[in-house]
């Protein structure tokens, strides 16, 4: 059973929430967006052993309270694992929550990316275990996504 990873919001974060440009069609406005809960997606069990990268960016239509109501696809990429890399971003996005005080009516968009990165693989990485790097919340319009472990093959 994998475990979904959920950001932190440190003491300092929580207090002041990072604030960040609303959708690209109140970009010249002072409408704001407010990370309140930003989840990171599992990486596609298929695309972690095949070693793949990919990324997904996602337009989301929010409610005042911050709920995702609706999730569009922009783009996903690469073609052959686009779709799962999606689906895993679309998961992890309807469990997150923004908030933007200052956008009028009850919803709002905001764009969100999701690159789903695979460092290289060390040689090593079967007998050793190297770290990966962790997966972060880049801020509220980029979230770089890792895989928990090194695929290991045995020759």
């Amino acid at each position: 059973m994998q475990m979904v990873k959920r950001f932190p919001l440190a003491a300092s974060l929580a207090a002041s929430l990072l604030l960040l440009p609303c959708s690209a069609q109140e970009k010249d406005s002072a409408t704001r967006v407010q990370i309140k809960r930003m989840e990171i997606p599992k990486y596609l069990p298929l695309a972690r052993l095949a070693a793949v990268s990919g990324s997904v960016t996602l337009r989301l239509t929010l409610g005042k309270d911050g709920k995702v109501v609706f999730v569009d696809v922009v783009t996903a990429q690469p073609k052959d694992w686009g779709k799962g890399f999606a689906e895993m971003a679309i998961e992890a996005a309807k469990r997150s929550e923004l908030v933007c005080s200052s956008c009028s009516g009850d919803t709002f968009t905001h764009t969100v990316t999701y690159q789903f990165r695979f460092p290289a693989i060390p040689e090593d990485a079967c007998t050793t275990n190297p770290p990966i790097p962790a997966s972060t919340v880049d801020s509220a319009t980029h979230v770089t996504v890792r895989p928990d472990s090194w695929p290991c093959f045995q020759p």
